[in-house]
């Protein structure tokens, strides 16, 4: 079978030979070494601000967990023309500004503005005098009733949520001297949300804090994959706490001669990465490592055509320092490599790495040559089930339905709490019994030229089609026998494209 080329961005896999990583000679003290040329800076994206430059008012935005920042507000025309800095770098807030006074700069400065809830501008949109979200008198019809307010501010419920507490009755306006809610005071019952079919039901307002970390090898290129995708994805479901989600990247650009020399400069990378993460704190981290696997044994390259073993890869590319920092989030980790991991003495040293830093999942690929962007949907999928609504992380959160062109490809295995299985798509014309059909015929050697199969017992035989002879009538009798297997097999979804099996995966 012919091998993809090891820098290849098509595939991640590969025969790199397995060239030693020495620790460094300094050991983990990497704070003295000088960060300069040879340290490969890491690329942090910071969060997006809310909404574009077409439907926002002007005001700098402002993380939640600085809600209670006192600043002074400069007047209507200041605000209007913009607002300078504070000496620390941190960006002013409209602290407790009445509703009116708000209102009016809004209108003042022109600019469309859009409802977070609805993502409508029909009613009126009143701003959140502590972040940039607004929320409109068609989604809490009670603001209607203090929209020429001088005396009364507003907060959003991300922002009250974060003052008061989750399980706090949401009040929104209160009154700007004793800082008391006004429907309160009145005899009401707080603000009244009637805007209704924006989220399924179970969809939650308050998402955790999600860690996207992106380590892959620099040959490879990440357009399209899923790092990249879920961090979007998950930014436009939590549009309105979009700072909640970060994507931290490590790239990985050791040189194929004398890697040792660039551990140095690498663990400063790792170091400043893992002071990002501290800082961010993170609830949940999803974690992807991108890279090539070797075909034989399973080791993982970090550079083109330089691998390492399982453990010596985490511990060294990777770096104990991060893992350590991560190991009491809840962690999902996904190697989007070639199916040479999935060996047995790899998947025992993986299964060490797991359970010694406490990553709770790890999904990795079968197949032979893997094509990374078939994980996107899948991906997308598991965050939408996992994060957004909060389902437990198993392997079934991966599949929608219907679910079949990743099982086409590849198989998974997954790593759950010392415990694998492995997941096949099987399709009785396309992947019997969960085995890929060969491309070619052994015996003639025509591509694609099998027949739809017929069963037989419980194997499926498929036999060439292919003509030797046209003018003769003679065809090939080659075969391909589908034996199912021994081993113990449970079905999860019967689809009419399809069902996915899985199995023990035995170290």
């Amino acid at each position: 079978m012919a091998r993809t080329r090891q820098n290849a961005k098509r595939s991640s896999g590969g025969l790199a030979p397995n060239v030693p990583l020495a620790t460094s000679s300094s050991g983990t003290d990497v704070a003295s070494h000088d960060n300069g040329s040879n340290a490969s800076q890491s690329r942090k994206r910071s969060a997006t601000t809310q909404g574009s430059s077409q439907n926002t008012d002007r005001r700098p935005s402002e993380a939640v967990k600085r809600a209670k920042t006192t600043t002074t507000v400069q007047s209507v025309r200041g605000a209007n023309e913009g607002i300078s800095v504070q000496a620390s770098g941190k960006p002013f807030v409209y602290h407790d500004q009445s509703i009116a006074s708000l209102l009016r700069q809004l209108k003042d400065s022109g600019n469309p503005v859009y409802c977070h809830k609805c993502m409508d501008n029909a009613s009126q949109p009143v701003p959140c005098t502590r972040c940039t979200n607004y929320l409109c008198t068609q989604c809490c019809v009670q603001l209607a009733l203090v929209l020429d307010r001088d005396d009364l501010f507003f907060m959003c419920h991300q922002c009250e949520t974060a003052r008061e507490g989750v399980y706090t009755r949401y009040y929104g306006v209160f009154y700007i001297k004793t800082k008391m809610p006004f429907f309160k005071q009145k005899g009401k019952q707080g603000l009244t949300l009637t805007c209704k079919g924006y989220g399924p039901r179970g969809v939650k307002w308050l998402h955790p804090k999600v860690a996207v970390i992106d380590a892959r090898l620099a040959c490879l290129d990440g357009e399209g994959h899923p790092p990249g995708m879920v961090t979007q994805y998950l930014r436009a479901m939590m549009h309105e706490m979009k700072e909640n989600v970060r994507r931290f990247e490590l790239v990985i650009d050791f040189p194929n001669d004398n890697p040792e020399e660039f551990l140095d400069a690498h663990q400063v990378k790792i170091e400043k990465l893992t002071k990002e993460i501290k800082e961010f704190a993170p609830e949940v981290i999803l974690f992807f490592v991108e890279t090539h696997s070797n075909d034989e044994n399973g080791d993982l390259s970090y550079a083109p055509f330089a691998a390492t073993d399982i453990r010596n890869f985490f511990e060294h590319v990777l770096g104990v320092n991060l893992l350590q920092s991560i190991s009491s989030t809840p962690t999902h980790l996904f190697l989007l490599c070639c199916g040479g991991i999935t060996n047995q003495d790899s998947m025992r040293d993986l299964k060490t790495v797991a359970h010694n830093y406490k990553i709770n999942n790890v999904f990795i690929p079968t197949a032979p040559k893997y094509f990374p962007p078939l994980s996107t949907p899948s991906v997308l999928y598991f965050a939408q089930q996992v994060i957004i609504h909060g389902h437990p992380a198993e392997f079934q959160s991966m599949l929608p339905s219907p679910h079949f062109h990743v099982g086409q490809q590849t198989g998974i295995v997954h790593l759950a709490r010392d415990v694998a299985s492995t997941y096949l798509w099987s399709e009785d014309h396309v992947r019997p019994n969960g085995v890929q059909l060969p491309l070619q015929c052994k015996d003639c050697g025509a591509v694609h030229a099998w027949d739809s199969g017929k069963k037989k017992d419980e194997a499926i035989i498929f036999k060439c089609t292919a003509i030797w002879d046209r003018e003769l009538g003679i065809m090939c009798r080659g075969k391909f026998i589908s034996e199912p297997s021994r081993d113990p097999i449970q079905n999860l979804h019967t689809q009419p494209l399809g069902t996915w099996i899985s199995k023990p995966f035995i170290f």
